[in-house]
């Protein structure tokens, strides 16, 4: 939801505005929808795929950091090493009951995953960071949510020596033998726009 608002709903009225005769109707949800079954077209997807029976296509990858606010860091120590997590309050993405594990990968490409608990966890991106800038612990996002806090300060990144999973972002569509121009047109539009904003962008189609 929070990909949604920031960079998705723009981008949706520039391509009304070029094709003023196709209507759109944009769900923004965190839930991962049955896309046959509540009748969508198509779906942007960020992080791991799941629908093996649906195609897709690579937009774009986003980068994935640890910040926490520096009144936080003041009072409880910055990390040094990933093991360090496991002394701090860390706040999570997660589905109900599900334990949270980061796996950061330091210079010598060995990965270490690390099982971080903490006494927030949320379905969205974006009230981790407000929970993140009120002082409460460290969030592991999608730069595209805190890359402005961290810009101003608000927010500091932490362990940036080690390096986190990047996010793919994929369109997915049902399998079909034709698929409808006017989606074939959304997709390539929405994949130039990615492209043009900086992000890895690559086809892959499965």
């Amino acid at each position: 939801m929070s990909f949604g608002v920031k960079h998705l709903s723009s981008l949706l009225a520039g391509f009304s505005l070029l094709y003023p005769d196709v209507k759109i109707e944009l769900t923004l949800s965190d839930k991962v929808v049955d896309l046959i079954e509540e009748g969508y077209d198509v779906a942007l997807r960020l992080g791991k795929l799941v629908d093996s029976d649906m195609h897709s296509r690579r937009l774009g990858t986003y980068r994935v950091g640890l910040c926490a606010s520096p009144t936080y860091l003041a009072k409880h120590g910055t990390p040094e090493f990933p093991e360090d997590l496991l002394q701090h309050n860390c706040l999570s993405y997660v589905g109900a009951g599900r334990q949270q594990r980061w796996t950061l990968q330091g210079l010598d490409g060995l990965p270490q995953t690390i099982a971080v608990s903490g006494n927030l966890t949320a379905n969205n991106g974006s009230a981790l960071m407000m929970a993140a800038l009120a002082g409460l612990g460290i969030i592991k996002q999608p730069f595209f949510i805190i890359g402005d806090a961290l810009q101003d300060g608000s927010l500091v990144q932490v362990l940036s020596g080690y390096s986190l999973r990047e996010l793919e972002l994929n369109a997915i569509y049902p399998a079909a033998s034709h698929l409808p121009l006017k989606i074939r047109v959304l997709i390539d539009y929405l994949a130039d726009a990615f492209s043009s904003a900086g992000l890895n962008s690559a086809t892959a189609n499965r």
